[in-house]
């Protein structure tokens, strides 16, 4: 659990110069960032998100109409994929949920002090999932790549803690925890057909679907 309150840092910030500092130093940053696969905190960029528990007056998230609002206490600024994300205590949820910056149209700075949770419970919450997912994994993937693509993919790291091994065939082998599937989904289609997934049989029968979806979407018409 996090902190009792106490321990934030305060400031005279309103909210439209809290998102507009933050947001113009991620533009800065943005010009110059690499893709990555794991999650980043950026260090310099984490004043300015611990100041006081913001109130989000209209956030909205992807593939939703409509906007909700929040009472959060900031923790940590990551990149990720191109991406900024705002990592906060959520007072609603009473749990640790992420932001994307670009989704926060505005907010509120709210005069109280900030809940702060232990950088412990931040890494243990938000490594365990694969990808951008958090939350305990309760699920492991058994994946094998092709002798070619094997030498593109060995070289990458999926997930701190993840296992692999090459087999006789040159074939890769690689297994991965995860908590939500849905970010490792995208990465095994932009690894197909050169990928088979071993387990679980869930992941696999998911991916097979959504290949089957899309060799109809693009089936050739006669004569084509």
């Amino acid at each position: 659990m996090p902190s009792a309150p106490g321990s934030a840092l305060r400031g005279g910030h309103t909210g439209n110069t809290y998102l507009a500092t933050v947001q113009k130093e991620v533009s800065r940053k943005r010009k110059t960032a690499r893709l990555i696969h794991s999650r980043t905190n950026d260090a310099r960029l984490s004043p300015l998100v611990k100041i006081q528990p913001v109130h989000l007056v209209s956030f909205k998230p992807v593939r939703t109409k409509e906007s909700t609002r929040r009472v959060i206490s900031p923790q940590q600024l990551v990149h990720y994929r191109e991406n900024w994300i705002l990592d906060a205590w959520c007072h609603s949820k009473n749990a640790l949920r992420s932001f994307a910056l670009d989704a926060i149209q505005s907010i509120r700075v709210l005069d109280e002090l900030a809940i702060e949770v232990s950088p412990k419970e931040m890494q243990e919450h938000f490594r365990s999932g694969y990808g951008i997912f958090a939350g305990a994994a309760a699920h492991r993937a058994r994946l094998k790549f092709t002798s070619d693509r094997a030498q593109w993919v060995g070289k990458e790291t999926w997930h701190h803690d993840q296992t692999s091994s090459y087999l006789d065939d040159g074939s890769y082998m690689l297994e991965v925890p995860y908590s939500n599937d849905q970010e490792l989904i995208m990465d095994l289609l932009r690894h197909s057909p050169e990928v088979e997934v071993l387990g679980p049989p869930e992941l696999r029968r998911k991916l097979h679907v959504l290949l089957c979806a899309a060799a109809t979407r693009n089936s050739l018409p006669e004569g084509y």
